[in-house]
């Protein structure tokens, strides 16, 4: 089961208020609502609705937050380990792409 991180979904940071939820929610779900024409998309509709639903009933959202504030170090961790590796890793495929054609 992969993490979803409900507050980047709706574009708000941890600690943000319940007013700053549902206006959140009602900003984007009119911008992706299936039934908008040039902007609506039916999953990340679905994604928001879901967030919604965990962020703004105080028991779910407790237990969220519990979660979420024991991935975030590790989730830093993950994005710092890529950074310091990205360039090796860059390098090396650059080789093995020269080698192989």
């Amino acid at each position: 089961m992969t993490f979803i991180d409900y507050y980047d979904c709706l574009d708000l940071k941890l600690g943000a208020s319940d007013d700053d939820i549902k206006l959140a929610h009602r900003n984007l779900a009119r911008i992706v609502h299936p039934d908008v024409p040039k902007t609506g998309d039916e999953a990340k509709f679905r994604e928001i609705q879901e967030a919604y639903e965990v962020l703004s009933d105080p028991l779910k959202r407790k237990l969220y937050d519990a979660r979420y504030n024991s991935i975030d170090p590790l989730l830093a961790l993950l994005v710092e380990f890529k950074k310091a590796h990205q360039k090796a890793c860059d390098d090396t495929i650059e080789v093995l792409n020269r080698i192989n054609r």
